[in-house]
C-alpha cells in the first residue's frame, strides 16, 4: 500500500490483514474492504468509506472490531 492502512490483530489463523481500499475480491488477497455501499463481489464508495474511518480512528491507538457473516 502507499498510504497508511489498519491491521487486524489477533486473527485465528492469520496475519498481516490490513483495511484497505477495495471494490471487488480479487483487490483483497485476504484483507478487508470497508464501502458505503455492498453488492455480490462488490463495495461501493471504498475511498469515501476509508477516509470516513481513518477519520474515526486517527486519535485511537487500539480499537476492536467484529465481523458478522451478512448472509
Amino acid at each position: 500500500m502507499h498510504y497508511i492502512t489498519p491491521e487486524l490483530l489477533d486473527v485465528p489463523g492469520r496475519t498481516a490483514i490490513r483495511i484497505h481500499i477495495a471494490n471487488k475480491p480479487e483487490d483483497l488477497l485476504g484483507c478487508t474492504a470497508v464501502g458505503i455501499t455492498a453488492n455480490v463481489d462488490w463495495v461501493g464508495q471504498s475511498k469515501v468509506a476509508f477516509e470516513q474511518l481513518m477519520e474515526l480512528l486517527k486519535d485511537r491507538a487500539v480499537i476492536t472490531a467484529e465481523y458478522v457473516d451478512a448472509v
